[in-house]
């Protein structure tokens, strides 16, 4: 409506990542500038009474797993951090023998099989926005959901996300990756492109309606 266009203002971000897999910490980097730039871009906005500014969406080639990497945690929690409560981690500091394979899981991220300390991320800002993702982002099934299949059998979910601000942005269609069962068993059999698909990625997309949810 006119009334909504008059002040609120909608950011769309695309972006394409880093891609070697060892690069997360490059990853998070890249994000981190780029919605410090939109903040300080829209921080006349944010003091007009008049005009608000919610809306916000980034989507595009992360070059990382949707499902628990560094760029995730990021965009989810507004910086790189470990899931424990600190208060309870500083209660068992005095018994690191017990908690030695917990303290592994706390402070480290898995991405791409690597290994990566949370501790690697520490200097980097968080961001302002509140995000989510527009696709499912746990416990996602590789050979069902996946985005990127250049090499038969071998698959990569969530490589290509939409994340947005859910305040004043509800949404209500995703995009179904594959047109059938038939269609996702033949990407696995065969990899991508194919005559279905000219690229290596399958296509995302999301409807969003505006307004306060």
């Amino acid at each position: 409506s006119s009334e909504l266009s008059n002040n609120f203002y909608l950011a769309v971000v695309n972006v394409h990542l880093e891609g070697h897999p060892l690069k997360s910490v490059e990853r998070v980097k890249q994000l981190q500038h780029t919605l410090r730039d939109l903040s300080t871009k829209l921080r006349a906005p944010f003091d007009d009474q008049n005009c608000r500014y919610q809306g916000l969406i980034i989507c595009g080639d992360f070059n990382c797993e949707l499902d628990g990497s560094a760029c995730s945690h990021y965009l989810m929690k507004k910086l790189v951090s470990t899931t424990c409560d600190q208060q309870q981690k500083q209660s068992n500091k005095h018994d690191k023998d017990d908690n030695h394979n917990k303290g592994e899981r706390e402070t480290t991220i898995i991405e791409w099989g690597n290994k990566i300390p949370v501790s690697n991320y520490t200097s980097i800002p968080p961001h302002i926005f509140d995000l989510r993702s527009a696709y499912p982002s746990k416990n996602i099934d590789t050979k069902k959901e996946f985005t990127y299949a250049l090499i038969p059998g071998c698959t990569a979910a969530g490589l290509d996300q939409i994340w947005f601000t859910p305040s004043l942005l509800r949404c209500v269609m995703l995009r179904e990756l594959f047109p059938s069962s038939w269609h996702r068993d033949t990407i696995l059999k065969t990899g991508l492109p194919n005559m279905f698909h000219p690229s290596d990625h399958i296509p995302v997309g999301a409807i969003f309606l505006l307004g306060e949810t």
